[in-house]
């Protein structure tokens, strides 16, 4: 047990620091995200599924109703 502790009472892993980001993988998965998002975007604006306000049916109005 001796070999796991440092002299000095701190932890073994005093030299890593827990702030420490890879940026490049960091920067590949926002790139990635970014293309998908961009992608299903386009998707969803040119599909046939979703009409903002196309072709709407008019109601034929009788001379009843008026």
């Amino acid at each position: 047990m001796t070999g796991l502790s440092t002299g000095d009472g701190g932890s073994p892993k005093a030299d890593v620091d827990p702030f420490y980001y890879d940026y490049e993988t960091v920067r590949k998965g926002g790139l990635i995200f970014a293309g998908l998002a961009f992608i299903v975007g386009l998707l969803i604006i040119f599909s046939k599924r979703f009409h903002c306000g196309g072709n709407k049916k008019r109601r034929q109005i009788t001379d009843d109703e008026l």
